[in-house]
């Protein structure tokens, strides 16, 4: 009979031999085969060196370890890398409805990624070039089962580093994000399976991230606690120096909130950021000079509820504090911050009109609110170095508040500011608005209180000629729009301000600006203006510095041009009588009419102290001489003054006509004149011969310049002695003539001067 243990050896021996050729391929020989595969079929197919220092797999309890991984660039140095791999498999997860990694585990991972100039990256050259196939015939998945599920339970990544290079600026920008650690659970595609992670960032500089999600891959639901604290915005730089002359020295980035995103189905899908952040210790200075810039203390944004995809922002408040901007002209021209324009190496391209008409897809512009914007105690000075002397002007204390800002069309903004200006004046600034209406609405008053004009002097001496010694400006601003039509209201009040020196300047103005203020100026010292405006905002040609230049333009072009025009206005008087004094012809007496023009007048310079007022001795040669011919032929012949009905005075006009001329003559005219069918005939012989008669008188022209200097003195002597104006004020000057045609009065004329 067989021995039973002799035929049990046999299996034994199969078993233990199985078990130690299953051994075997566990432990030495799928190692080999790994760390081959990886070294030289995946690094041929990545076109990238592969080394691994170890490859171990423990088949009881399935696990792969691998240590020292590296994917190398051409210059032998990391592209990806770990220290340590641990990949632990489920066995048992064969026979349920999901793979399961027990756990992931990797250890001080680093990638390296590295932009280049033309756009693309170095991590791109990993993967494989597509090969050229024929397109598979799309099969019919409406009926195919979804494939089993993976489930990773534990994922850690501890002490990873990314560094990234972008070679598109000069300097290229580079940096490192270390050190990394990442734990995620149960990471599941199954149906609604919940997953978490929590992402730890700390670097050496103090900057952290952290992380902490729930969500779902299938279907994609997310649910994140995000904490960021003390990101350093002086990364950026690179990137900034760039785009502008400036560099961003400090300035950290505090971010608080979740971030929620759900994607389901044919649903649209959803992105919800709600929360805050902040930026505190902000400075920025120019790049070429390292002056300061922009500066803050902190920028605070609270209860933001941000709807990403939707583009609906909600913002409970903005605030920042002690805002301080240093910017201006520098002495070439340039603006602080802003890059030079560049000079395109290519010409323009011809723009080829196309009758093709282009549906416009722009979407929908994005809805924001925000309840309330703050600026507390800020400061911005303004400079300009293309004048010498430079201009400042330093804006501090300034308090804002801005209410209500949205982005919907009947939204109504409320404004209002505080601020002092060069340390001395006041400004105030209110209203509301509604920059998002088809029809523009707007209600705006500022008030600026005690201006020191002293600090535009470099301005003045440049374009008008004059530095300024001194003076004071105010202004009340009241603006409305309605309807698409502005009305604004400017009262300006300029106090006791007196002209320097005098500056030589090819951009100065030719114009009389000392008669000018002079004109303005009361006896307080005072330049009173009321300046009002009105324009249609949908006149294509409509721009709001034009329509204020033109108002100032206006008054002054009247100034300078008109001068006695404006005191006629302030007298409530015709402008075009007040530059000159009426006298009868030949006369140098002034008449009543004339002392009440000149009392109104001297009530006016009274109010402008720093006028003075230059007569002109005048006379009309023909008119004047003809009246002192007319007297002295009536001094001869006074009867002759009356009119032709008199009977008396034609038999002395015919007897002098006679006389001076010849009885033939006389007939002669009498003849043409009652041939004339006139029924007033005797009228027009009577009167053209008394003219003839008056033509024909001798006197001594030599009174006429006499009659001139009379009249002036005699206003003179008005203006002193009746209207107690300073003697000072009141000059003669040289001889005018008046050579207007057609009139008895001769206009003796004015001029004024500034003192």
């Amino acid at each position: 009979m067989p021995d039973k243990k002799a035929k049990s050896i046999p299996w034994i021996t199969i078993i233990a031999v199985l078990f130690a050729l299953y051994c075997l391929v566990g432990f030495i020989v799928l190692p080999m085969v790994i760390k081959h595969v990886l070294t030289h079929q995946v690094a041929e197919t990545v076109k990238h060196d592969i080394t691994v220092t170890k490859a171990r797999v423990n088949p009881f309890t399935w696990t792969i370890q691998l240590s020292d991984f590296a994917i190398q660039q051409s210059d032998q140095k990391p592209l990806i890398s770990f220290k340590h791999l641990l990949l632990n498999f489920q066995l048992t997860s064969i026979f349920k409805d999901a793979w399961t990694v027990k756990e992931l585990t990797v250890n001080t991972p680093y990638v390296f990624a590295e932009l280049n100039p033309d756009g693309t990256v170095n991590l791109q050259k990993l993967i494989p070039a597509d090969k050229e196939t024929a397109p598979a015939p799309t099969a019919d998945k409406s009926n195919e089962k979804p494939g089993k599920a993976v489930v990773i339970q534990s994922l850690i990544v501890d002490k990873a580093e990314i560094a990234f290079r972008d070679n598109t600026p000069s300097p290229p920008f580079e940096y490192s994000l270390k050190p990394i650690n990442l734990g995620m659970e149960n990471v599941s595609t199954r149906l609604d399976d919940k997953s978490l992670l929590n992402l730890f960032i700390k670097t050496a500089q103090g900057e952290s991230i952290d992380v902490n999600s729930r969500f779902t891959i299938n279907p994609l639901k997310l649910s994140s606690k995000i904490h960021i604290a003390n990101l350093k915005l002086s990364t950026i730089n690179t990137y900034l120096a760039a785009a502008a002359p400036l560099s961003l020295e400090q300035g950290v980035l505090n971010v608080d909130g979740t971030l929620t995103y759900q994607s389901s189905g044919d649903a649209t899908p959803s992105a919800t950021f709600v929360g805050s952040t902040s930026v505190r210790d902000f400075d920025m200075l120019t790049l070429d000079e390292q002056k300061p810039y922009v500066a803050f203390q902190s920028l605070a944004v609270k209860d933001m509820n941000l709807k990403l995809l939707a583009k609906d922002f909600q913002i409970g408040s903005v605030t920042l504090d002690k805002l301080n901007v240093i910017a201006g002209l520098n002495e070439d021209g340039s603006v602080t911050g802003v890059p030079p324009k560049a000079t395109p190496d290519e010409p323009v391209e011809e723009v080829i009109e196309s009758d093709v008409v282009i549906q416009d897809e722009t979407p929908p512009p994005a809805l924001v609110r925000i309840n309330n914007i703050r600026l507390n105690d800020g400061q911005i000075t303004v400079f300009d170095r293309t004048i010498s002397p430079g201009f400042d002007l330093n804006v501090s204390e300034i308090n804002t508040e801005i209410k209500d800002l949205a982005t919907e069309a009947d939204s109504e903004i409320a404004i209002s500011t505080s601020a002092t200006i060069d340390q001395s004046a006041d400004l105030k600034f209110s209203g509301t608005i509604k920059p998002f209406a088809s029809a523009k609405d707007l209600k705006i008053v500022a008030t600026l209180n005690n201006y020191e004009l002293i600090a535009v002097s470099p301005y003045t001496g440049k374009f008008i000629g004059y530095e300024l010694d001194k003076g004071k400006l105010n202004f009340d601003i009241d603006y409305k729009i309605e309807q698409n039509t502005l009305i604004g209201q400017h009262d300006i009040l300029i106090d006791k301000l007196n002209l320097g020196q005098s500056v030589k300047s090819e951009d100065a103005i030719k114009a009389p600006i000392k008669l000018a203020l002079s004109l303005l100026q009361d006896r307080k010292q005072q330049i009173n203006l009321n300046l009002p405006v009105k324009g249609d905002l949908n006149d294509p040609e409509f721009k709001y510095t034009h329509m204020i230049g033109k108002s100032l333009m206006n008054l002054f072009t009247k100034i300078v041009s008109s001068p006695f025009s404006l005191l006629a206005d302030m007298a409530g008087l015709d402008g075009e009588s007040f530059n000159y004094v009426g006298f009868e012809a030949g006369s140098d007496v002034l008449s009543e009419t004339e002392k009440v023009k000149l009392m109104k007048m001297a009530d006016v310079l009274n109010s402008r102290p720093k006028i003075n007022l230059t007569i002109h001795p005048t006379i009309h040669e023909a008119v004047d001489l003809r009246a002192l011919k007319s007297t002295a032929l009536f001094m001869e012949e006074p009867d002759i003054q009356d009119g032709a009905d008199d009977d008396r005075a034609r038999k002395v006009l015919k007897k002098r006509y006679r006389k001076s001329f010849s009885s033939r003559e006389y007939s002669d005219l009498e003849d043409e004149f009652e041939n004339s069918g006139s029924p007033d005939w005797e009228v027009g012989f009577y009167n053209e011969a008394r003219n003839r008669l008056i033509d024909l008188q001798e006197v001594d022209t030599s009174q006429l310049p006499m009659i001139a200097d009379n009249r002036a003195r005699n206003i003179q002597n008005f203006f002193i002695q009746e209207a107690q104006i300073d003697p000072s004020r009141i000059f003669i000057g040289k001889p005018e003539q008046d050579d207007e045609k057609d009139t008895n009065i001769v206009k003796n004329k004015l001029s004024l001067s500034a003192k």
